[in-house]
């Protein structure tokens, strides 16, 4: 047998796994779920071929994290990636957007064409979140972290409502440039940019969600959040000036863990981060968080006493040209990785 096709075939075998680890989710401390869609973005596509442009990355990344001296080797799990979700993402997001282009020249939604369109779309939506939910819990039930890697932001409401009735009560730090609250979407009931509402809205054992790093807001959703108890935020100009102001960026992270209760859900759209770290993505934004520094404020959610439940990572958008975002979103998942398994009780 030809031994450079042999490795050839062994290393494309390693990289069905993220970070080449194939140990079963039975034996795993970590599962990974990954779900390519991207409905209500990019007609369906873009971030739908994130989890295996991400696993491709992860293979780049070392399973070790020197700052918490610990390993990831053997202790996370890929599921298989269900590329159904993927097909209906995009079947379904060229009839969101020829909706979205209908109702912006004045079309009105009845029993026609369009209508049954949108049903169709919110019924895919709900099919999508169903069986994130059904996944995240039967793993839930066995006491495993849940990862949740998109696709958009809308994949991570099934992994929360799975989490938040296995432990009763939750908090989640929502990471992102925007804070998803908008509440009227041109009738398609649940996107990417309602998740925040939806989880505050439906998912009573959320107790409180910090959302940090916004920097594009609405004033609509600006009202809704100072009138709801249940929400903090963080604006990233905010949080600049308090570090011009002569504060520690320690002391920051600090006062925005310290809203939350013990058990939590981090939930991550890499628009958060600095627009070098994801030029691609949907809704690329200048002035966001330095990689180090949302590093940093992972790591301190343990010296906080926070442990770490779940989380997702959301909205990266790999391109051929360029392996930046795919790279950064991998780094980003052994952080978040790392640290939840520094905090597993």
């Amino acid at each position: 047998m030809d031994l450079k096709l042999f490795k050839f075939l062994e290393e494309d075998n390693a990289n069905a796994y993220y970070f080449k680890d194939s140990t079963s989710p039975e034996n795993a401390s970590v599962v990974y779920i990954s779900v390519p869609w991207s409905l209500t973005s990019a007609k369906g596509e873009g971030s739908s071929y994130a989890p295996d442009a991400i696993i491709e990355a992860s293979g780049k990344i070392s399973s070790f994290d020197a700052f918490n001296q610990i390993s990831m080797e053997g202790k996370v799990s890929t599921l298989d990636i269900d590329y159904e979700i993927q097909e209906k993402s995009i079947i379904l997001g060229e009839d969101v957007w020829r909706i979205f282009d209908y109702l912006r020249d004045g079309g009105l939604l009845k029993a026609d064409f369009f209508g049954r369109k949108v049903k169709k779309v919110n019924e895919g939506i709900l099919e999508m979140r169903q069986k994130v939910y059904q996944t995240s819990k039967a793993w839930a039930e066995k006491g495993k972290i849940i990862g949740i890697i998109g696709g958009d932001h809308s994949v991570s409401y099934g992994a929360v409502k799975a989490l938040a009735e296995q432990h009763d009560q939750i908090g989640v730090l929502f990471l992102d440039a925007q804070p998803d609250m908008i509440q009227d979407n041109y009738d398609i009931k649940y996107s990417h940019r309602t998740i925040a509402r939806d989880i505050i809205n439906d998912i009573p054992q959320v107790s409180k969600m910090v959302q940090a790093g916004i920097r594009d807001i609405t004033e609509e959703e600006y009202s809704i959040i100072q009138i709801n108890p249940k929400v903090e935020l963080f604006l990233m100009e905010q949080m600049e000036q308090m570090l011009s102001s002569g504060e520690t960026w320690n002391n920051v992270c600090e006062k925005i863990i310290n809203r939350l209760p013990e058990k939590i859900y981090v939930s991550v759209d890499i628009d958060v981060l600095n627009i070098e770290c994801c030029s691609h993505t949907i809704s690329p934004l200048p002035g966001g968080m330095p990689f180090g520094r949302l590093c940093t404020l992972l790591n301190m959610l343990q010296h906080e006493g926070k442990q770490i439940v779940g989380f997702d990572i959301t909205e990266v958008v790999p391109i051929i040209k360029s392996k930046v975002d795919s790279l950064s979103a991998a780094k980003l998942l052994a952080k978040l990785t790392t640290s939840a398994l520094k905090q597993k009780k």
